[in-house]
């Protein structure tokens, strides 16, 4: 298991993977395109966890009568 640190933003996240593939026997430009459409589908990952989390915390917080 690798760890990867993904910049993204302001944060750091840490991304685990099992294996990497052998990196000399693919394109560069292959490569680019599927780390480029690699951290966009793991950016959206991230905002969907965020919001979810936002959500969940919202509804946590104790409500107030009128």
């Amino acid at each position: 298991m690798k760890e990867i640190i993904l910049d993204i933003k302001d944060n750091e996240k840490k991304c685990y993977i099992d294996d990497l593939p052998l990196l000399e026997l693919i394109p560069k430009e292959q490569i680019d395109i599927v780390a480029t459409s690699l951290a966009r589908e793991i950016i959206e990952i991230i905002k969907a966890k965020e919001k979810r989390r936002q959500y969940y915390l919202n509804s946590k917080k104790p409500k107030t009568p009128p």
